[in-house]
This record gives C-alpha cells, sequence and structure tokens, in this order.
C-alpha cells in the first residue's frame, strides 16, 4: 500500500512519491491495496458467519484454493 507509511524511513522524494503520485494508481494495479480495501476484506474475513476455518483468500477477499503442497500434508 504506497499511501501507508510503510516506508518511512526513505528519503524524501521517494515518500512523496509513494504517497502522492502511486497511491493514484494502487486500485488498478493487481496485488496493490488501499487501506480502505484492506481493512473491508479484513472485515469480511473476520465476520465470516459460516465460520470456516483453514482457507485462503485473495487481495480481493475471495475464497482461494490452497497450494498442491500445503494439501500434501
Amino acid at each position: 500500500m504506497p499511501a501507508s507509511n510503510l516506508g518511512r524511513e526513505a528519503n524524501a522524494f521517494v515518500r512523496f512519491l509513494t504517497k502522492y503520485i502511486l497511491s493514484m494508481f494502487a486500485p488498478f494495479i493487481k496485488y496493490w491495496s488501499t487501506s480502505k480495501r484492506a481493512v473491508r476484506v479484513i472485515t469480511k474475513i473476520l465476520m465470516n458467519e459460516a465460520g470456516q476455518t483453514g482457507t485462503y483468500y485473495d487481495d480481493g477477499g475471495h475464497l482461494m484454493l490452497a497450494s498442491t503442497l500445503v494439501l500434501l500434508w
């Protein structure tokens, strides 16, 4: 998430670039997120009424299949 302030130890130019320029592109780039989207996905997972455990979710909050390596265990 470019605007999340995780790169606060970077130089001033990089901080400006990530906070004000790259954050505008985050909703359109796969695997990039915004704080608002991350909160929505986390809330959806935590409020799971079905009570599913051991499931995997993608960056959009949709169920996804586990790796074949996990299934071998």
